[in-house]
């Protein structure tokens, strides 16, 4: 069964194949994750324009998700004049987080596969 669920700020929350999985799209922490029930995938944007570090921390530790996946990175040439919205701080957010959630933690390089455990 799949379920989908979009969210007010350009989230999505899809369940599929007994793993649930919540993109977050371009958005800021809003009252509305913390609603949310913990979630096996989680994409994030550890941007500026997006969660940051800081928030991405605080999400990541509010739906404790089993995978998780830094998203809007290393697509675009870093200018002083796009760096706002090109640059990624994926590696930050790794050391942020804690050992258990480290683990959780993929860096995947473009184009690279991976596959998730079922539910």
């Amino acid at each position: 069964m799949y379920k989908y669920y979009h969210a007010a700020d350009c989230g999505y929350l899809i369940t599929a194949l007994g793993l649930t999985l919540f993109h977050p799209g371009d958005t800021v922490l809003l009252e509305e994750h913390f609603e949310l029930p913990p979630v096996d995938i989680l994409m994030i944007s550890p941007t500026e324009h997006n969660t940051n570090v800081h928030q991405s921390r605080i999400l990541v530790n509010q739906l404790k998700p089993r995978y998780i996946f830094p998203q809007h990175r290393d697509t675009y040439y870093e200018t002083d004049d796009n760096y706002f919205w090109t640059h990624a701080y994926e590696k930050d957010l790794f050391e942020a987080l804690d050992g258990t959630f480290q683990e959780r933690y993929h860096i995947l390089k473009q184009g690279e596969e991976f596959t998730v455990a079922g539910a």
